[in-house]
């Protein structure tokens, strides 16, 4: 029998990190996840304007932790993050997906140079693979019932 979480669902992308010694923890691309939508903050700003911020908890991490569930102690929960922007749609999600990828790839052109070009195009490619693949992998799998907002 499936649990069921009252939480929705949502599409958000997470930065996925390098899992190896040499460059753990830098960022090496971003992928789209499911993620339960815990809270949604409005920020103001210095000048008056204001951002909403969204707190979720992501139904798995690529350090092998699948079908996360939110868990909460007395105020917070544990797992949770906020993120800049939340979708319905799978495909909003991804083309947001895309544009993240291309700006990290631009920051690693900026920070290495364009004589490295070719060692930046292809380490990126072997990296958003990998990224890709944890993606699909996990999209649509997680096995708790919920609602998609």
């Amino acid at each position: 029998m499936m649990d069921e979480i009252n939480f929705p669902i949502v599409y958000t992308v997470k930065p996925i990190s390098c899992l190896n010694w040499k460059d753990y923890g830098r960022v090496i691309g971003y992928a789209v996840v499911e993620a339960y939508l815990i809270s949604e903050v409005k920020r103001y700003k210095t000048d008056g304007s204001y951002e909403y911020l969204y707190e979720v908890v992501y139904t798995w991490n690529e350090d092998g932790r699948e079908n996360i569930i939110p868990l909460f102690n007395r105020d917070n929960a544990f797992d949770s993050c906020y993120v800049n922007s939340i979708f319905t749609s799978l495909e909003e999600a991804k083309t947001y997906r895309d544009i993240n990828n291309y700006s990290l790839f631009r920051d690693n052109i900026l920070r290495d140079g364009l004589d490295k070009i070719n060692e930046i195009k292809e380490t990126t490619d072997n990296n958003l693979k990998y990224v890709l693949e944890l993606e699909n992998k996990h999209l649509g799998k997680h096995k708790i019932k919920s609602k998609l907002i």
